[in-house]
């Protein structure tokens, strides 16, 4: 079994070091489509979990599969309330749709 770090890092460094054969093999294999790219925000004191691993910035940009969720957890930092999505969605946790262009930003007060 392997120890992931906490922050993520461990995960981002395996992701990046992945060839893009093994993208194609592992969308064919799971039946999924084309990347897009996903930008996930923060505004004011907090940071944004997604699927369970913070993310590395307050201003992600990442590549996720078409049509695949994600679930967006808002974290307030020390102060501060977490006052809901730029979209006027107040969930939180969230489950999201991955299409191009989409983006998301957790507003915090």
């Amino acid at each position: 079994k392997y120890n992931w770090s906490p922050d993520g890092t461990d995960i981002l460094n395996f992701a990046r070091s992945r060839t893009e054969t093994f993208k194609q093999e592992f969308a064919r294999y799971f039946g999924l489509s084309n990347e897009v790219n996903v930008t996930i925000n923060t505004q004011g004191k907090g940071y944004v979990v997604a699927d369970g691993i913070k993310l590395p910035s307050t201003n992600y940009r990442g590549k996720f599969f078409t049509g695949t969720t994600i679930q967006l957890n808002a974290i307030s930092g020390p102060g501060a309330t977490f006052t809901g999505w730029s979209d006027g969605n107040f969930e939180n946790p969230r489950t999201v749709q991955v299409s191009e262009g989409a983006s998301f930003t957790a507003n915090f007060n």
